[in-house]
């Protein structure tokens, strides 16, 4: 939002100007009075000045759509929101030092834990598993698992499940495949603890395909985005979807207690997209090796899994690469593909 420079007096654009992470002052993209307005509009944040900046933000767009100057307007308007995205998720006070901080946030997220088990009448609330889908039409499909414990996002807890059913888009069938997975009884010692909740990235009609696959006495929860905004040029409003596991009846519920679902709905979406991400980029890499002469499947896993990259590959010496492979043919068919002008 207020992007500033953290290198000491560069000459050329770096790559944090070209992601936007650095307003290039030293390079003349810049004014001085502007880059000190950023730095100041940061000050103001930390010192926990919100209100009083997200006001003047809007006075100054609204005066950017009066003169039609649409652009700068977008701007602000996207910075808004980030202000007050970013004022709902981190709450500190000003002077306070980080281990109290650390304390106060794990009381704040329990409660919200409790009141969470309150509002939803059940026995016990421990563990809370979420779970989204990634796919590009049905190929390359992943299901993500996100989990919280007592209100904290446990990352060590975190699973991906490859679909093996499918390969044509279908969500519904994808997490029902998952979950069906998941509390295979045979699977439970691969898990800490059975959850008290499953949260699912969709609505009605997943609820419905999936509410099989999750044991009765676990409460069955559906996340998705409804139709309408929480304001003007605003994220969709959220909505709950509640099953009734002795009818399975599944109806729309409000939630007062949303925060940690819908940090966890988030979460699930970020960890499906970064491993569907990293996967694509490590078929590529496979691919790659595909067009070396006389290198199999099994060698291309020894190198990936042993370089890490393709760009790791590259640097290698055949020593390195026969050392992974044990075939000097091979090895040397590898190090000529990466080291020939036209390869580069």
């Amino acid at each position: 939002m207020y992007p500033f420079c953290t290198c000491n007096k560069p000459r050329k654009e770096c790559m944090y100007f070209h992601l936007g992470l650095c307003p290039g002052p030293y390079q003349g993209h810049i004014s001085k009075e502007d880059y000190r307005k950023n730095i100041n509009e940061i000050i103001k944040f930390l010192k926990g000045r919100k209100r009083g900046q997200i006001s003047t933000l809007e006075k100054q767009m609204h005066e950017y759509s009066k003169n039609m100057e649409y652009e700068k307007a977008a701007v602000l308007r996207d910075r808004i929101n980030d202000l007050k995205y970013l004022g709902e998720k981190i709450s500190f006070d000003y002077g306070e030092d980080s281990q109290t901080y650390v304390e106060r946030r794990k009381k704040t997220l329990y409660q919200h834990f409790y009141d969470l088990k309150i509002e939803l009448n059940l026995k016990k609330l421990h563990r809370i598993e979420c779970y989204d889908v990634s796919n590009i039409q049905g190929k390359m499909a992943y299901t993500s698992m996100v989990v919280a414990l007592d209100g904290e996002i446990k990352r060590n807890q975190y699973r991906i499940f490859k679909i093996k059913s499918m390969d044509t888009p279908n969500d519904p069938l994808m997490l029902k495949e998952t979950l069906t997975r998941r509390f295979n009884p045979e699977r439970q010692s691969n898990y800490e603890s059975s959850p008290d909740i499953v949260l699912i990235d969709g609505g009605k009609s997943q609820l419905g395909i999936v509410q099989d696959a999750v044991p009765h006495n676990i409460c069955l929860l559906g996340i998705s985005k409804g139709k309408r905004f929480k304001r003007k040029g605003a994220k969709l409003l959220d909505e709950f979807w509640y099953v009734n596991r002795d009818t399975g009846e599944v109806t729309k519920i409000n939630i007062k207690n949303k925060s940690i679902l819908i940090d966890l709905r988030d979460e699930a979406h970020r960890f499906a997209i970064t491993h569907h991400r990293k996967e694509r980029i490590r078929q590529g890499e496979a691919s790659l090796l595909e067009k070396i002469d006389g290198i199999g499947d099994k060698s291309r896993k020894k190198l990936l899994k042993s370089f890490g990259s393709i760009e790791n590959i590259k640097k290698a010496s055949i020593e390195d690469i026969n050392n992974v492979l044990n075939n000097k043919t091979i090895s040397t068919s590898v190090f000529r593909y990466f080291h020939t002008p036209s390869k580069k």
